[in-house]
């Protein structure tokens, strides 16, 4: 199933509006290439009860800094956690609030997408990875910029045959 994925400036509005803070989303003039070793938070989505269509891919500073921002932890936790790579349960719960709403971002074309569950380093493979990037249907590679916290980069993809 094809899965409209949002504008940049539609993930911008509603990250700024959840976040209370100004949060941007951009475009990226090349498609992002995740190299060996880079860790990176995934959020699952698809119908309910059914396959994984869509994958969101946050770089750990970008996904630390939205559940940080959620519940106005500080920076510098946000930062120690995304360079240790380990997330406390509070900025984890927060971070997957924030890509549940990401679900209603996502246009299917019919029903509607939930969030399935979201993978935190070491997961995924880096297979699993390969194997997403080569079935992509859609994607869309975003940098983004948040108020007070750090950015990152974004990486939707609209994977039918996941």
């Amino acid at each position: 199933m094809l899965v409209t994925l949002p504008s940049t400036e539609l993930i911008s509005r509603n990250f700024s509006d959840l976040l209370g803070r100004s949060f941007a989303a951009k475009a990226t003039p090349a498609p992002f290439v995740p190299k060996a070793g880079e860790k990176w938070a995934v959020a699952r989505y698809g119908l309910p009860g059914e396959a994984t269509w869509v994958y969101w891919l946050v770089d750990l500073p970008a996904a630390a800094g939205m559940g940080a921002a959620l519940s106005l932890i500080p920076a510098g936790t946000a930062q120690s956690a995304a360079k240790d790579g380990k997330f406390s349960e509070a900025l984890l719960e927060n971070f997957r609030e924030v890509m549940n709403v990401g679900a209603s971002l996502l246009r299917p074309s019919e029903g509607r997408v939930v969030l399935q569950d979201v993978l935190m380093p070491p997961q995924p493979a880096a297979a699993e990875l390969a194997k997403w990037l080569a079935a992509t249907k859609a994607r869309r590679d975003v940098t983004t910029t948040l108020q007070g916290y750090e950015g990152g980069r974004m990486l939707l993809l609209n994977v039918p045959e996941a």
